[in-house]
C-alpha cells in the first residue's frame, strides 16, 4: 500500500511542479460556460501593482471554478529547507493550494513574485490535491531532517522523513533560498 501512495503522490507531485513552471503571462477564466485567455491582469477590483495603477471591474456574469472545501491557510516556516519541504508537503495533503503554490519556486523565482502565476498554478493543481487529501492521515507527525545544503540550493535525495513513506516523495525534488526564504522547485 505504501508504495502504491509513494508511486501516486511522486507522480502527481511531478505534474504538479512541471504544469505550474509552464504558468505563463495568461490568465484563463470562464465565463458563462465559455473559456477565455487574456493577459494577465489583478484580481477583480484590485490595483495591479504595476507602475499603469490599472485596475480590473468585476466580472458581469458568473464565474465558473473548480468546486473545493474551504481550506485555512496553513502558515510555513521558510528559514530552513527542511521546514519549507515539512510546510509544503502538509498544504499539499490538507489540499491548501494556495500555500503550495506560494512555497514553489520556477527557474530560480517565486512562482508568488511571477505576474498571476500563483492564482494559475493553484487552480492548476487544486484537482490532484483533492485527490492527495485521501491520503493524508498516513502522513501524521510529517518531519523533513537532513536535506543537503549548498549556498542557496538544498536536496532531499539523502533526507530522513517521518513517516518514511515521505523520503521517498521528495527524494527528487530541491528548494532554493531567494530573498532570505527557501522555495520548493524541481530536483
Amino acid at each position: 500500500m505504501q508504495r502504491l501512495v509513494r508511486g501516486a503522490a511522486t507522480a502527481a507531485l511531478a505534474l504538479m511542479v512541471a504544469g505550474c513552471s509552464s504558468s505563463g503571462p495568461t490568465a484563463t477564466s470562464t465565463q458563462g460556460g465559455a473559456v477565455t485567455s487574456a493577459p494577465t491582469t489583478s484580481a477583480p477590483g484590485v490595483t495591479d501593482g504595476g507602475s499603469s495603477g490599472a485596475t480590473t471591474a468585476p466580472s458581469p456574469g458568473p464565474t465558473s471554478t473548480t468546486p473545493t472545501s474551504p481550506t485555512p491557510t496553513i502558515h510555513v516556516d521558510q528559514s530552513t529547507p527542511e521546514a519549507a519541504m515539512s510546510g509544503w508537503l502538509t498544504a499539499l495533503l490538507a489540499g491548501d493550494s494556495s500555500t503550495v503554490c506560494g512555497l514553489m519556486a520556477v527557474n530560480g523565482t517565486a512562482i508568488e513574485d511571477l505576474p498571476d502565476a500563483k492564482e494559475q498554478c493553484a487552480q492548476a493543481v487544486t484537482p490532484m490535491l483533492v485527490q492527495l487529501k485521501s491520503v493524508k492521515d498516513m502522513f501524521k507527525g510529517l518531519k523533513v531532517q537532513g536535506a543537503k545544503v549548498q549556498g542557496d540550493t538544498a536536496t532531499f535525495d539523502t533526507a530522513k522523513t517521518t513517516p518514511d513513506l515521505a523520503a521517498g516523495i521528495i527524494k527528487n525534488l530541491k528548494a532554493v533560498k531567494l530573498k532570505g526564504k527557501w522555495y520548493i522547485t524541481q530536483g
